[in-house]
Formats: structure tokens, C-alpha cells, sequence
């Protein structure tokens, strides 16, 4: 749900920066389940409701690219939208979780 919110912020602020010929862009990163403490208990409860203790077998199964998200996987994708590489796109956002909600 939170998610849900920052995309609809994301786009609207885009849009009213635009409309006021602002030449900032605005766009959101959502990552997957992360390599931090924060991410450890997240997949802990998920590995606890489907009554699994291996936690290898159930990143490969669940996640397409086979393994957790990095902070630098993440830190690479704010960096790209933060350089002008990218400066015909806003009102975007991207999703970084190794392809796991795209199944």
C-alpha cells in the first residue's frame, strides 16, 4: 500500500513540477528484499510462513536473477536516474527486485 502511495506522489509531483516549467525530475525507486538487517527479518517471516529453513533454495525459486538484492544494486539504480543519462524520464518508478514481481 505504501508502495502504492509513493508511485501516485512520485507522478504527481512530477507533473506539477513540470507544469510550472520546473526542470526537475522526479521519480521513485521500489526494491525488492534487501541484504540489510531490515531485509534478514522480512525474509525470516516469509521462510517461517511457508515452513522452509533453507533459505538458498527459496531465493532461487522466488527471485528469477537467483539471489538477494544488494544495497549497491539499489545505490546503482538511484545513481543512474540522479545522472542525466536518464534526463527525458520522470514520473517514473522502477522497480528493483530481481525480477521477482514480474512472475
Amino acid at each position: 500500500m505504501t508502495k502504492g502511495g509513493v508511485t501516485l506522489f512520485t507522478k504527481s509531483t512530477a507533473l506539477s513540477f513540470d507544469r510550472k516549467g520546473d526542470c526537475i525530475r522526479v521519480n521513485s525507486v521500489h526494491p525488492g528484499v534487501i541484504e540489510t538487517e531490515m531485509g534478514a527479518k522480512a525474509w525470516s517471516s516469509r521462510m517461517r510462513a511457508t515452513s522452509s529453513n533453507d533459505q538458498t533454495d527459496h531465493t532461487k525459486l522466488l527471485h528469477p536473477i537467483g539471489r538477494l538484492g544488494t544495497v549497491n544494486d539499489v545505490a546503482s539504480t538511484i545513481v543512474v536516474l540522479a545522472s542525466d543519462d536518464v534526463k527525458f524520464m520522470t514520473g517514473s518508478s522502477l522497480v528493483v527486485d530481481g525480477g521477482l514481481t514480474s512472475q
